[in-house]
């Protein structure tokens, strides 16, 4: 790409949560490269508090936030449904979906930009079903672990037990309703097994309480024990969890990438997943994936207010007792799983992404 080009980026770049995440790789991807976009903030996501000093920033105050100079490439990162151009000669929106097809209200959004960038082939698949008229291309997330402060208190903590970890927004699509019931039956009255759930609240699907949900998934049984932690952590006390687990599982029934198993695997941990979704794609890479039977079904009516949109959808539902055998069977065969890392880090990395991204956009 000409060093002379103009790239305005606008994406949730101060987000706590996996979208905020995959925004600030990207960014630190183009930068590793010696490309430098300029970005535009999401007024409401400057307002949330975290520790981002490895995110490079370029100023947004004089330069492109107001226009003054047309940008050659405009980059959206943001879901569909509110997706916008710019006068710009090319408009790129960078999205990911999570269920068979996005819903028809997008499609005209979608149509607006000369080109759609996604995750992965499942994601891309939502568009094409959908009816998208514009070329879809498929980069996928950068995988990256930076150096970290070891907490070790926390390592002191569970250095006896066999850790499962979990890390997802409090939701029925991240499938909190089968995790805790298959874990409590799995392992039953074992005082050497834990479960260690990091979640957050984004919206009013979040704010239930949790902890009576979680006694009342389990059969409010004293062991297994399931360990909660309900907030926004810093960087370093996440990787501390990422180091310290076992195993790591998911039981998404929406994943259009799955950054939470990706950095997991980069922690060279046995991940456990459905076998439907987008981290199949990168997960493939990784010789201790664990795959959950799961098949597509029509998404619940009950699902919460603030999820409507997925309603009349088809997302991944994994099956219950697959669950169950798949969570004993990594407990008991853990010592055979053989983790290797290196691959993916390779062609996940800042640079290699940031390359396959600019040639997508040039």
């Amino acid at each position: 790409m000409k060093k002379n080009k103009n790239i305005l980026w606008s994406g949730p770049l101060f987000d706590p949560s996996g979208y905020g995440s995959a925004s600030r790789l990207y960014i630190r991807s183009f930068f590793s490269i010696g490309i430098k976009p300029y970005l535009r903030i999401s007024s409401y996501t400057k307002k949330i508090i975290n520790n981002y000093q490895d995110l490079p920033l370029r100023t947004e105050i004089d330069v492109l936030e107001r226009y003054k100079d047309v940008p050659d490439i405009f980059i959206n990162h943001i879901t569909p449904d509110i997706a916008f151009t710019i006068n710009a000669p090319n408009n790129i929106i960078f999205t990911v979906w999570e269920t068979d097809c996005i819903p028809f209200t997008f499609v005209n959004k979608c149509n607006n930009f000369d080109k759609i960038i996604t995750a992965s082939a499942y994601s891309k698949n939502a568009f094409i079903n959908g009816k998208v008229n514009k070329p879809v291309e498929i980069i996928p997330h950068p995988i990256v672990v930076r150096t970290y402060k070891v907490d070790p208190v926390l390592v002191n903590k569970f250095k006896d037990k066999f850790v499962f970890f979990s890390n997802f927004e409090w939701h029925l699509g991240k499938g909190y309703d089968i995790l805790i019931p298959a874990f409590s039956k799995a392992f039953e009255s074992n005082k050497d097994v834990v479960l260690i759930i990091k979640t957050y609240n984004m919206d009013v699907a979040g704010k239930y309480n949790k902890v009576s949900k979680i006694k009342e998934l389990k059969g409010n049984k004293e062991f297994p024990s399931i360990i909660l932690i309900d907030g926004l952590i810093s960087e370093d006390n996440l990787y501390n969890l990422y180091s310290l687990c076992n195993i790591y599982v998911s039981l998404s029934r929406r994943e259009g990438f799955g950054l939470c198993a990706a950095e997991a695997v980069a922690f060279n941990k046995p991940v456990i997943a459905p076998s439907i979704g987008g981290h199949i794609e990168f997960l493939k890479y990784y010789n201790s994936f664990i795959s959950i039977e799961s098949n597509m079904r029509e998404v619940s009516k009950n699902i919460e207010l603030s999820r409507i949109l997925y309603r009349g959808q088809k997302w991944v539902e994994p099956d219950f007792d697959s669950t169950v055998e798949m969570l004993r069977k990594s407990y008991y065969d853990y010592s055979s799983f053989n983790s290797d890392n290196t691959t993916i880090l390779a062609d996940f990395s800042l640079e290699t992404i940031g390359r396959k991204f600019i040639k997508a956009i040039e």
